[in-house]
């Protein structure tokens, strides 16, 4: 359940970022999926 939440968050996050640079919603869920592994070790890095 933990890794459903973080992805869900992360690609969110992503995904309204890409939305914001002009990134069409098909692009940014890709990039999104790319960067989740990364976004969430950084996140357990500052938050622990």
């Amino acid at each position: 359940m933990e890794e459903c939440g973080e992805g869900v968050l992360t690609g969110r996050i992503a995904e309204s970022i890409a939305a914001r640079m002009g990134v069409d919603p098909g692009t940014a869920s890709t990039i999104a999926a790319a960067a989740t592994p990364y976004v969430i070790s950084f996140l357990r890095e500052k938050l622990a």
